[in-house]
């Protein structure tokens, strides 16, 4: 197939103006993504003369007039019927017949047969399948109770002729089309298909269940900043010295104090009177500053940038009020900070 003139003029098709945007239809399909995995963990306990599990995935979900999906019909389509209380309306399953005929087959514990020729569907058959769809279309339910609780039931399970009866249904569809994988490589697609009318209550409800998130989430952004603006204060002590109280009265003005403190000895920075990083003096645009020495990736393997520690991270072995300094302050080995 040649590829299309990117300016090429592209006929629009008005009867999809009152489908659904993007943005709904990218949520849906993550649930019906869900749907698919959910409805092969059901086939594949439900077949009794299957060896392997069965593998459903989602290829594609697309917006349909009726009318598409009316001409995609072939004369032995098997067509389950659902509601979905208390959305209004009804949605189907569309399977192709051979696809019909292993399920049943693979039902009843049989084996699958290589040539399969094209028939309606008997009663029996339609009998034994109509369980197997509920059980399967039951995962709908699961699948949908995070946004809006829903029941599944199956009305109708027709095959041939009994098509015909579902060819009056306007507007637009929203269409899954799913692949399941069988044993042997054996691949079978088959539909889900909604009306978007029916869908309408599950974006709205989509829709309130983000707005009602979004003033939770800006609270806590707002906490957050408020939390990482508070000033902290910080200062820089010597190793303690121990003197007596004679000493101490005895101190006049002129007299000089030997601290004790090595001069290739770090200093303590501290945050009110807990200790929070080894440093060293420096200066700083002429100033007196301090360079952070600390090890902190001998404090936390793995390392600790700025950026990390005020994400938090798992396994911060030091201390939780340090933690919380390191969040506010977040200073880096080799860094300077002015006093």
């Amino acid at each position: 197939m040649p590829a299309r003139d990117p300016s090429a003029a592209i006929k629009y098709d008005f009867r999809r103006s009152m489908g659904l945007d993007r943005d709904s239809m990218r949520s849906l399909r993550i649930v019906l993504d869900a749907f698919a995995r959910l409805s092969g963990n059901t086939l594949t306990a439900s077949l009794a003369g299957l060896r392997s599990a069965v593998r459903v995935h989602l290829d594609e979900v697309s917006q349909k007039p009726w009318s598409d999906i009316v001409e995609s019909l072939t004369p032995f389509m098997c067509v389950v019927q659902i509601e979905m209380h208390p959305l209004e309306g009804q949605a189907i399953l569309l399977l192709p017949f051979e696809f019909a005929v292993v399920l049943f087959e693979l039902r009843m514990g049989g084996a699958v047969a290589s040539d399969i020729q094209p028939r309606s569907l008997t009663e029996i058959e339609l009998k034994v399948l109509t369980p197997l769809f509920e059980s399967m279309l039951s995962e709908l339910e699961s699948t949908f109770s995070p946004i809006i609780s829903i029941k599944v039931e199956v009305v109708r399970t027709a095959s041939g002729s009994g098509v015909i009866g579902l060819g009056n249904s306007p507007g637009t569809w929203l269409v899954a089309d799913l692949d399941a994988r069988l044993a042997e490589e054996r691949s079978y697609q088959f539909s889900l298909c909604i009306p978007v009318s029916m869908m309408r209550s599950v974006v709205d409800a989509m829709a309130e269940s983000q707005a009602r998130s979004r003033p939770e989430e800006a609270e806590k952004a707002k906490v957050l900043a408020n939390v990482l603006s508070m000033p902290m204060p910080i200062a820089v002590r010597f190793a303690p010295l121990m003197l007596s109280a004679a000493d101490l009265a005895d101190i006049q003005a002129g007299d000089v104090i030997p601290l004790h403190h090595d001069t290739t000895q770090p200093m303590e920075l501290i945050v009110g009177d807990m200790p929070f990083l080894r440093v060293i003096p420096t200066t700083a645009q002429r100033r007196l500053a301090v360079t952070v020495i600390d090890d902190i990736t001998a404090r936390n393997p793995g390392g600790l940038s700025r950026l990390q520690a005020r994400g938090g991270i798992p396994g911060d072995t030091r201390p939780p009020a340090q933690a919380a300094m390191a969040t506010a302050i977040g200073a880096a080995p080799h860094e300077d900070l002015m006093l």
